[in-house]
């Protein structure tokens, strides 16, 4: 069941841009993600707030912020992330959709950045940008590798990880319905899923300057490396005949090293085993077999 409200009379008919904001009991941050949101220089736009099962003062928080352009929308049990964003999607009128977490801030500027780049190159579908993230106390700048900031048809990059963070894109609506919604059986790499279908269609465009603040929160999923595993498993599984060899022998590779940083070191050995198969050429792989010998702590300091 999904209970939709609007908290003022007044309605964006035919906004250009459609933000999805997935919350679960996040209460306590989700008030300066929507501020975010509502105080962007550009302001033809539609926020679709999904409740995937809250439990919290989300609802009265939402109730108490007027403004027309909020939907609020509430999934009656906990779906996971993934469906929420779906919800959303299915909901959407805007040409573009963009995504914002419930703890996660916007710079004023980055939706009207976006538009103007997307809206005056046909060949652009989606843009997306660097972002700051906050960990520990520390404020990092991503990404952090020059080859990570890449423009254009990335299905390769995609085949092996993600090199986009989903708050800061703004993705045209048509490549969404030629691509699909997300992959909700996906415990953790829903968008890295999703960016590389997407990339099959689409062309990507990088915008080298920070537009968002990404805050890491304990008990999020990007701390669970169960589902990392399951993800990567899933992944792998789903894609197995459209990626490369070399593609596949880097994502065992993964997987047999956080396999042993979390204590697995008897799968670690197959899944380096498999690696080292399906691309015996690779020395990182020989590298990644190499620092098992010598424990937990150069694992973690090598990957």
């Amino acid at each position: 069941m999904l209970n939709q409200k609007k908290f003022t009379t007044d309605t964006v008919i035919n906004p250009t841009v459609s933000i999805i904001l997935p919350t679960y009991n996040r209460a306590h941050t989700l008030k300066k993600a929507i501020d975010s949101v509502l105080n962007q220089t550009y302001e033809d736009f539609e926020l679709i707030i999904v409740d995937d099962g809250s439990t919290d003062n989300t609802y009265n928080l939402i109730k108490s912020i007027n403004d027309h352009r909020i939907i609020y929308v509430k999934h009656e049990k906990n779906k996971g992330a993934a469906a929420a964003r779906n919800t959303g999607i299915r909901l959407a009128k805007g040409r573009y959709i963009a995504f914002q977490d419930s703890d996660d801030e916007w710079y004023l500027q980055k939706l009207e950045k976006q538009i103007k780049i997307i809206e005056s190159n046909k060949q652009t579908d989606i843009v997306y940008s660097s972002f700051f993230l906050i960990k520990n106390g520390q404020k990092l700048l991503y990404p952090r590798k020059k080859n990570f900031k890449l423009e254009g048809n990335l299905r390769k990059t995609f085949s092996r990880h993600n090199v986009v963070a989903l708050p800061t894109v703004l993705i045209k609506k048509e490549c969404i319905q030629k691509a699909g919604l997300f992959d909700e059986r996906f415990p953790r790499f829903q968008d890295w899923e999703f960016f590389f279908r997407l990339s099959k269609y689409c062309n990507f465009k990088f915008i080298d300057e920070p537009l968002v603040i990404a805050h890491v929160q304990n008990d999020g999923i990007t701390s669970n490396s169960k589902f990392l595993i399951e993800g990567l498993y899933l992944f792998i599984e789903k894609y197995k005949d459209e990626l490369t060899k070399s593609s596949i022998s880097a994502l065992y590779r993964r997987l047999a090293v956080e396999k042993f940083k979390n204590g697995l070191k008897k799968e670690a050995l197959f899944d380096i085993v498999k690696s080292i198969r399906f691309n015996p050429l690779d020395i990182k792989s020989y590298i990644a077999a190499s620092s098992f010998l010598l424990g937990e702590k150069t694992v973690r300091k090598l990957f």
